[in-house]
């Protein structure tokens, strides 16, 4: 899919085609992840339990060595955007723009 070379041409049309700005586009998504992700997780904990399991999520081992050597974190990050979204839109006082993000 074209999606990983499309991610790359945008952050290489914006900053310049090097290795230093394809390693810190990925790994700013990777920290934009991990902020949708707690988000996510607060939709469906408490704010202490959120904060554990982002927590937890952050020093993982499979985040860590993705987030350095692939392009999987981009996909977390879409795959986090993607949850916390639905679970908005899944609450019992969700608008329709909560349902439309989703």
């Amino acid at each position: 899919p074209p999606g990983h070379a499309l991610y790359l041409h945008a952050w290489a049309s914006l900053f310049g085609a090097t290795l230093p700005v394809a390693a810190a586009s990925v790994l700013l998504t990777a920290a934009c992840g991990l902020v949708l992700a707690f988000l996510a997780l607060r939709e469906l904990l408490n704010e202490r339990a959120a904060r554990q399991a982002g927590l937890l999520l952050a020093v993982s081992p499979s985040l860590l060595d993705f987030a350095c050597t692939a392009m999987d974190a981009v996909f977390f990050a879409w795959a986090a955007l993607a949850l916390w979204t639905a679970l908005r839109a899944l609450r019992g006082n969700a608008s329709a723009l909560s349902a439309l993000g989703a």
